[in-house]
């Protein structure tokens, strides 16, 4: 078969980490304590495993179908490097962009990950920012040796649990990329903190585009310690609420004049879909070069010499994942959201794993071969560029052809 019937399958999004109490190990010794007292009043509200979990029960039915989930804890393809690069064979995925995961009974520790944080003080696990950064360092050691297995294919972004300290994350930065973490950074998405666009957080963009990593801003936490008593009311209040705190980056740096400032910064936008970009590309022309019938024009101190649009064309990316829609892979749709990659969501229930080609071929089949081809892997590099690497023998053993997923040339 001619290497050019391949489709370069690589994920921008899929989840990894180490069961919680696992990350004792990449503590400093005076920490150990604080973790156990951490680990023995701390409830894993994201993992369906547990008894006080908000997700449905019934979200991991079809993890819990591959005879090595733990039902106490969720999938070891989370945390066995091994078996999530034969899960990778089979799945025919080259490679994949990793994100801190929840929902596996793995939480990074003191609220430096995703979700946990998000309702932590709710459930009276509030930790401050020095708990936080102790905990992204943790997650980022084990984060080193797990993608040390294959760091051509295993993909992971460094943490930084806050950005109450930015020295601290510069150092932190440069020292997981020297473990070999030069994928990217998750972005921390924090209320109380000052917005992306103030000046105290230049010697981050500057270090992000002088190493050549990527931003991710990932669907997280972003609201205030206090959400609310009730798990119901928790829930519902963070789903219509987190897609909008992770869109906040978005215009701070357009209109802040970041990405004027750093032209080779580079911002992807992970697992909460399309629809919104669009309108809120729209929306952001209109306010800055249209509508002036009620603000004040003025001069601007980072005058910008682009529209909003044109920035996100240059800069942004979009990783769609998670609950894709097949309309949105469709036509117009489809062409209108610039720069658009996919994402397998390996390790959370509402991901392709374990039926992924199966999945895959369902959503796709009938489609343009060329655009797809592009979202599902050949356009991975513009958006994480340690993607780029040689993979022409590993996409010659795994990789599905446009056949087998039924793209239509």
């Amino acid at each position: 078969m001619p290497a050019t019937d391949k489709v370069f399958l690589a994920s921008a999004d899929g989840h990894v980490g180490a069961p919680t109490e696992d990350y004792k190990q990449y503590l400093e010794k005076r920490h150990f304590q604080p973790f156990e007292d951490y680990l023995a009043r701390h409830q894993w509200l994201w993992s369906p495993a547990h008894k006080e979990t908000m997700l449905s029960p019934n979200l991991h039915d079809r993890m819990r179908t591959v005879d090595t989930y733990d039902n106490s804890r969720g999938s070891p393809i989370v945390w066995d490097a091994s078996y999530r690069l034969k899960e990778y064979d089979r799945e025919g995925i080259l490679a994949e962009v990793l994100v801190p995961d929840d929902q596996n009974s793995n939480d990074p520790p003191f609220g430096s990950g995703l979700a946990t944080g998000a309702v932590a003080g709710s459930s009276d696990e509030h930790y401050p920012p020095e708990w936080q950064r102790i905990g992204a360092r943790a997650y980022n050691r084990w984060l080193a040796d797990f993608c040390s297995a294959d760091r051509s294919r295993l993909l992971g972004l460094t943490i930084l649990g806050s950005l109450d300290d930015i020295d601290w994350c510069v150092a932190e930065i440069k020292r997981a990329y020297e473990s070999g973490l030069t994928t990217g950074v998750l972005l921390p998405l924090e209320y109380y903190q000052p917005l992306y666009h103030h000046p105290r957080y230049d010697p981050l963009w500057e270090v992000l585009q002088e190493l050549d990593l990527s931003v991710v801003c990932h669907i997280s936490k972003g609201g205030p310690q206090w959400v609310g008593n009730d798990p119901w009311v928790i829930s519902r209040v963070w789903a219509i609420e987190a897609r909008w705190f992770a869109q906040r980056p978005l215009w701070c740096l357009i209109v802040g004049g970041v990405l004027e400032r750093f032209p080779r910064l580079r911002l992807v936008f992970t697992e909460f879909g399309t629809q919104w970009v669009p309108q809120t590309l729209e929306l952001l022309d209109r306010y800055t070069i249209t509508d002036k019938s009620v603000m004040a024009d003025s001069t601007c101190k980072y005058p910008l010499t682009m529209t909003p649009s044109e920035y996100f064309r240059r800069q942004c990316y979009v990783a769609y994942s998670g609950l894709v829609s097949r309309q949105d892979l469709e036509g117009e749709r489809f062409s209108s959201v610039p720069n658009v990659v996919w994402g397998a969501d390996i390790g959370h229930g509402e991901g392709t794993w374990p039926s992924g080609l199966d999945q895959l071929r369902t959503l796709v089949q009938g489609l343009p071969e060329k655009p797809m081809r592009k979202y599902l892997g050949e356009d991975l590099h513009r958006a994480f560029p340690g993607v780029g690497r040689d993979y022409g023998a590993l996409l010659q053993r795994i990789a599905p052809s446009a056949g087998r997923l039924g793209l239509v040339a």
